[in-house]
Formats: C-alpha cells, structure tokens, sequence
C-alpha cells in the first residue's frame, strides 16, 4: 500500500505540497485509536467518523497549504465534496477539477479505510486545537495502553458535555448535534497543573510582555486547564473567570478540579454582559470562548458578538493602561484573516503566533504600549524560562511569533 501510495504522488506531482510519506505516518499513527473508536459501533456510525477524517485531514491540508503559500491550486476547492475536495487538498489538480479515472479510484481506496484515524490522531497536530473535532495525538497515545472510559456526559442548554478518561490523560469533549465530539480540555490525572496541549502554552507566552500579571480574566472556564495553571504557577495572580454554562462549572469541578479559592473567583454569567457592566481592570484577559455551533457563533462555535472590531475596543476600558492585554485563542479556518483584521484595528499594537503544529493562532492586542521587538521579546522570554519553571519553553512560542 505505502509503495502504491508514494507512486501516485510522484506520478501525479512530482513536488507535492504536502509529502506523501508525512501523510502516511500520520495515518499510520492513528491506527490504534481508530480501533478504540469504531469498536462497536454500527456501519452507518463508522461511515460517518471515515467522512469527519476526510473533513478534517483535507482542512489542515487547506490550511497548511494557505499559510505556506502553496495553494494555488486548492483555490475554489472550499464548495467541493469532500471526496473531491480530499484529492484537491492533496495537491491532485486533475483530480480537484474534476478529473475521474483509475487515480481517483486508486486514491480514495487507498485512503478511505484509514481516514478515520486522522479523525482521531489528528494529522500535524490538528488535535491541538481547542474546539477541534479530531482527537489530540496524547490521547491516542494514551488509549492505546488501555480502554478509553466513559466518566460523565450530560446535557445541558448550552452545550452537550462529556468526559473522558484515555489512560493518565482525562479530556473534556463538547458533542455537536451530528454526534462529532470536539476537544476543549485536556489533564494529566497524575499532575492537573501541567499544560497538556500546545495553545494555552502559546497563550501565556504573553508573560513576555508583562510579568507579573496581578490580576486577570479567563473568558471561558472549559476544564480549567488555565486557571490550575495559574493558581499553581502564579499563586498570587488574582483570577477572575466568566463562563456561561453552569454544568460546564460543575464539571471542570467535580472532574477537573478547577475551583474557586481565595484569589479565584468563577462568575457563572454570559461574558458579554459581564463585560458591559463591570468596572474591573485586568493586567490581562484571556479569551477561549466556544459553544455549541449555532446562528450566534461561527462554524467553530465562537460567539460571533465576541469577534466585532466594536466588542473588541471596548475591552480598552477594562485593561489597566499602559500594556494591558487581550489575548485570544483562534481557529485557522477560511475567514481567519477577517477576525485577525479586526484584531489590528481594536489594537494598533499587536502580536500574533502561529501555534507550531496546530491550526491554532495566539493573537495579542496591547493597549497604550509600543511595540516591543522581536529580539527583546525573545531575551525576555528566555530569562523567565530561566528563573520560573512553566512546564514549557516560553522562548520557543515567541519566536514562532509574526514579524508583524
């Protein structure tokens, strides 16, 4: 299969945007969490999982490809069938534009039994991303030692939540209408302080540009892998949280232990209102807001009133001045650079990072501050992983910062 596979491509492109032995290991390294997750299941439930992997490896190809300039010929590749819209991400032009014939056969056959674990392991490091319908590649390390375990799901006028042990590793899914599960939090049972995924990493990369931060406010709570960060890192940070969904409280509680104490207060409220009216300021306010889909949020599930150049400007009034930040968590996806343009004209000073491995991007908008340059950002993130013990490398993230 591997020798027919590389065939193909170099039959078909003889410079492929995406190598065709990169793609093999992905798949190959998501075979083991694809049998954890059609064991049981019914033939139109495994249909549907080998579908989302096709969604979901031709959109982090779509997107690779945009972001390094390559993708010329996946232009108009948005309306496409995934079947057709697999081989045009692929690089298979003929294929894109309609093409039929022995190739496309030979490459859907080829790639159809094992899609399903790109949907699971995610291809690299699709399963960064908060809000990401596959599956982050810890967990499908994790399952493979044992039996993924059912530990709680519930519903409720929000969201429908469930969680998830796969081995050390416990995760928060939300569960959309058609049954996708989408990733939000993920902890080691053994240390819950610790960052697990890359995004939150790149989030507190903002340290470079101020530190301490005193006070500050986490827009929705999802397991509460920020704020046992925080608490355990930062311990005299004042935490402020807003999160909309009562159960999504009760459950990064009882299942994540992510809960009030003294310098951490949990504001169960829509963050939109909670914003209007209160007159607290924040060194900064972090922002990893999702819902379920619906008319009042992107496809991804971010409110859309959270997103407006108008929202985003009044957050002004509530960061201290000068150099209070508004750091967001985005999703690649095909209108990214509106929400990115909205970014800059809300904040004329302003950062953004390409998570590495991730559709993720960390975009910073600082109020009443230059712009501090790359090379100072990176001697100052050096000299915090030097004397505070994170659990990652603050360096590493803002040097995968844009130059602007």
């Amino acid at each position: 299969m591997e020798k027919e596979f590389v065939d193909i491509f170099r039959e078909r492109n003889p410079e492929p945007a995406q190598p065709a032995r990169r793609i093999l290991a992905a798949l190959k390294g998501g075979a083991t969490a694809l049998c954890h997750a059609v064991r049981g299941r019914s033939p139109a439930a495994v249909k549907a999982h080998l579908e989302q992997g096709a969604r979901v490896l031709a959109n982090q190809l779509f997107w690779r490809n945009e972001k390094r300039k390559e993708s010329r010929h996946l232009r108009g590749a948005q309306g496409l069938s995934w079947t057709r819209r697999m081989p045009a991400a692929l690089g298979l032009r003929h294929m894109a534009e309609g093409g039929t014939g022995r190739a496309v056969s030979r490459v859907m056959r080829l790639l159809c039994p094992v899609l399903a674990a790109v949907a699971c392991c995610g291809f690299s490091g699709c399963g960064e991303q908060a809000g990401s319908a596959s599956v982050h590649p810890a967990l499908a390390a994790n399952s493979a030692a044992g039996p993924v375990t059912l530990v709680y799901e519930t519903q409720s006028a929000f969201s429908h939540i469930r969680v998830k042990d796969y081995g050390k590793i416990r995760a928060l899914h939300f569960v959309n209408a058609s049954g996708e599960e989408s990733l939000q939090t993920m902890m080691e049972k053994d240390a819950p302080q610790r960052l697990v995924s890359s995004y939150p990493k790149a989030m507190f990369s903002s340290f470079a540009l101020r530190y301490p931060q005193e006070k500050v406010l986490i827009l929705g709570l999802g397991g509460g892998a920020m704020v046992r960060f925080l608490q355990e890192c930062c311990p005299e940070t004042r935490i402020d949280v807003v999160e909309i969904d009562p159960a999504v409280v009760d459950v990064a509680s009882r299942f994540f232990g992510a809960r009030q104490n003294d310098r951490t207060e949990i504001v169960t409220e829509d963050a939109f209102v909670f914003l209007r009216r209160t007159r607290e300021q924040y060194d900064a306010i972090y922002m990893d807001t999702f819902l379920e889909p619906s008319s009042g949020t992107d496809a991804r599930g971010v409110p859309r009133r959270l997103k407006t150049v108008a929202f985003l400007k009044s957050l002004h009034k509530n960061l201290h001045r000068p150099a209070g930040m508004l750091v967001i968590n985005l999703l690649r996806h095909t209108r990214t650079e509106e929400d990115l343009q909205s970014i800059r004209e809300a904040f004329p000073t302003h950062y953004f990072i390409d998570v590495p491995r991730s559709g993720n991007i960390i975009a910073i908008g600082v109020v009443d501050a230059p712009r501090v340059t790359k090379g100072e950002l990176v001697s100052r993130a050096r000299k915090l992983d030097e004397q505070f013990p994170l659990g990652f490398s603050t360096e590493g993230f803002v040097r995968a910062m844009r130059s602007q």
